[in-house]
């Protein structure tokens, strides 16, 4: 069995005399001359049997960009305990703690804090760092906060290019 017979029967193609069924051209003695596209695609990986380029690998699914909010009284690199609860007399600021995933560094992450009269307080725009961790530092004491005694729920909502990832509320009581 030759190599082109061999090859056509394992790509499933129909052996048709000593050609393969596909456009090509005999000579005076017989002998079959398969087209210059054939013999192309045969040698080339890249392109398919009609000698076009083949479609490519699947590239993988980009990554869904998520992120998670936290909160916390204490410093979040020592020790992150979380909190939704914090009392407004004892409270000297409240860290707000986003792991951010599904995307690349160097994004610009967006930050909204909205005190409890459903009013932007603060806003922070942070690039994504290695490792995806943004914290950012809302002060209470000796600011109006404190002096204007803004207890509620308060609301943090992350996002990028004004599309939010996600909120999370935690109460100043």
């Amino acid at each position: 069995m030759s190599w082109k017979t061999l090859a056509a029967v394992l790509a499933g193609m129909v052996v048709t005399g000593c050609g393969l069924g596909v456009e090509g051209t005999s000579d005076e003695k017989g002998t079959r001359h398969e087209s210059p596209e054939l013999w192309r695609a045969w040698s080339d990986p890249g392109l398919d049997s009609e000698g076009e380029p083949a479609p490519g690998p699947v590239a993988p699914p980009e990554p869904t960009p998520s992120a998670t909010i936290r909160f916390t009284a204490s410093d979040p690199e020592t020790a992150l305990v979380e909190s939704t609860e914090f009392p407004l007399d004892e409270t000297l600021q409240i860290y707000v703690v986003v792991d951010w995933s599904g995307l690349p560094v160097g994004t610009v992450g967006r930050l909204d804090i909205v005190n409890p009269r459903g009013l932007l307080y603060a806003e922070a725009l942070v690039p994504i760092p290695e490792g995806g961790r943004t914290v950012y530092t809302l002060q209470v004491a000796t600011t109006a906060i404190d002096w204007y005694q803004m207890t509620g729920t308060w609301t943090a909502a992350v996002g990028t290019d004004r599309n939010t990832l996600n909120d999370s509320a935690w109460t100043l009581y």
